[in-house]
């Protein structure tokens, strides 16, 4: 008998749950996972969308820990509300194929953060493994930002696509906030690019007219022509952008430099 009674016996489980170590664990796994996506966008972020994304996907999390007692229910409810909920309230991703590469990349985030938790459980102490989850979060913020860092170098310079009378050119392009030129007439943006391209591209003289700028040298008159397609590669694609217009600079200003073309400040996203 007190083996069958034995075998009847559902056994129960009791678990200590410390609140604010559950709550604050997830928020700083949230936050470093958005702020890795936001760098690896290569746009420009809203921090506090970022942080009103990880506090409302941190504590929709947690009430589903607390309350729902099934682990399947559990993952459900996490991965099909919780973190296209996050995605969506972070960067404003409706089109179902941007949320679908948002959420792709959040799993490469995921996974790259367990990699790291794997990787400090073998190295450190048995004593502070109890925080393992915080020191991996903390330094997946560092590197993180230090990945920011590196980027925000490199995005000095885009890689752009120009087609200008059945030319098709691509070249690097400095973001400078400090071409403020535009076409008096339309109030196109003017990007600049060497003189040396006017005989490469055999720009009709009727296409190309003249308007004025102004430098700390002086005041002068430069040579436009309108690019038929003006492309800029963003987040890996080669994206289509307004009209420009293209203006032809002195080839001294681009002689031992790594970039042909200037851009206007209105490409010059953070």
């Amino acid at each position: 008998f007190l083996i069958i009674d034995l075998i009847k016996r559902r056994w129960l489980f009791i678990y200590v749950v410390y609140l604010d170590v559950l709550v604050l664990q997830n928020l700083m796994l949230d936050l470093a996972s958005l702020l890795a996506l936001a760098i690896w966008q290569e746009k420009s972020m809203s921090v506090p969308r970022l942080v009103l994304a990880s506090l409302l996907a941190t504590g929709l999390g947690c009430l589903a820990y607390l309350f729902l007692h099934s682990f399947w229910g559990y993952v459900i409810f996490v991965v099909f509300l919780v973190n296209p909920l996050m995605l969506l309230l972070a960067f404003e991703r409706t089109a179902p194929k941007a949320l679908a590469v948002l959420y792709f990349r959040l799993l490469i985030v995921y996974a790259g953060l367990g990699g790291l938790v794997s990787l400090l459980d073998l190295y450190l102490p048995a004593e502070i493994r109890d925080f393992l989850l915080p020191l991996a979060c903390a330094l997946f913020f560092l590197l993180t930002v230090i990945a920011s860092i590196l980027q925000a170098r490199k995005r000095e310079q885009r890689e752009v696509a120009i087609l200008v009378c059945g030319h098709v050119e691509k070249m690097q392009a400095l973001a400078d906030t400090g071409n403020l030129l535009r076409d008096p007439i339309s109030g196109r943006p003017v990007c600049v690019v060497s003189e040396d391209y006017k005989e490469k591209w055999k720009i009709p003289a009727e296409r190309m007219r003249l308007i004025a700028y102004e430098t700390v040298a002086g005041q002068d008159f430069m040579e436009i022509v309108a690019a038929d397609k003006f492309l800029m590669k963003e987040a890996g694609k080669m994206v289509s952008q307004k009209e420009i217009l293209l203006g032809f600079g002195k080839a001294s200003l681009f002689q031992g430099k790594n970039y042909q073309m200037i851009l206007h400040k209105d490409f010059c996203w953070e």
